[in-house]
Parts: structure tokens; sequence; C-alpha cells
């Protein structure tokens, strides 16, 4: 009796994602692009030419809508690409950071990515990968950098991840 009550409790925890005490979360299936990883694009950001800027304004939380690509109880996504410095002519250090959290989480998280140049006319391209939990199809992030103005004489940052993977 006590196993079938077990098997009870356990087969909608094992359904739902079973929460374990160091807080994670479980999930039973994976699921990978069946091609390219850039087929799905998800954070696309270029302090040069604007783009992305209004969808993911600098220094604010922002929610990241994946529902049109994963399946429905999706748990957490896996996200890779690059962080952009491209440095201009003014001497300044050049430092991109990027946060996330749960969809209609209040705390403000600190960054869990980072890319850094130093050299005028340098530039960086820094691989950047993560898993992030995911709520009602969507995550949320947060950019920040550590100088204004505009390229050539300042510093251009650029954000690009890609889906390519889920867990539910």
């Amino acid at each position: 009796m006590d196993k079938l009550l077990a098997c009870l409790v356990a087969v909608p925890l094992l359904l739902a994602g079973c929460q374990t005490p160091d807080g994670f979360v479980e999930g039973t299936r994976l699921g990978i692009v069946a091609r390219s990883p850039v087929q799905f694009p998800v954070i696309f950001v270029n302090s040069y030419t604007g783009e992305g800027l209004k969808k993911f304004p600098e220094n604010a939380w922002a929610a990241v809508d994946v529902s049109g690509i994963i399946p429905p109880a999706t748990k957490a996504v896996y996200l890779s690409g690059l962080l952009i410095i491209t440095h201009g002519k003014a001497s300044e250090v050049c430092d991109l950071t990027l946060a996330y959290r749960n969809y209609g989480d209040a705390a403000d998280h600190p960054y869990v990515a980072q890319t850094i140049e130093a050299e005028s006319n340098g530039g960086q391209r820094t691989p950047h990968s993560i898993w992030i939990p995911v709520r009602e199809g969507n995550f949320e992030m947060k950019w920040r950098r550590s100088t204004v103005g505009d390229w050539p004489e300042h510093c251009a940052y650029g954000i690009n991840l890609n889906l390519v993977a889920y867990l539910r």
C-alpha cells in the first residue's frame, strides 16, 4: 500500500517536474534543434544599429517569449551564442553583462555572463551558453554596458543568442 501511495504521489510530480531539495527542477525530455542552431534566434541586440534596443532596453528586465518555439510544459531552455564588443577610439574600458531570471520574478539577480574590452580599436567575441528556467513559455533577461556614446568614437555592444535545446 505504501508503494502504491508513493507511486500515486511520484507520477504527478514527475510529470510536473520535480523540484529537488537543492533548488533544481528535473525534467524527463530533452529537445535539440534539428538543423543549424541559428534557426531560433531569441535575443539579438546591436547598440550600434539600434536593433533589439526597443525589445531589450538596457538595464531593464525584459521578457523573452519562446512559447512559439518550445512545447508546452517546458521547464528550461538552453541558449548559446556570442557577447560582442567592438571598441571605439576613446580610451575606456567596455564591459557588457547579462542577467537572467524566472518570468514574473521580482528579484534583481546579479549578472551571470560578462565580456570586457579595454584596448582601443579592439574587440571581443565571447561565447556564452546557459540553461534558463522557463515559466509560461517565457524568461527574463537584463543587459548592461559600462560606456555610452556611439561607435566609432565609443564602444558598440552586441548580444546574439539562439535557442538550441529545451527540457520538459
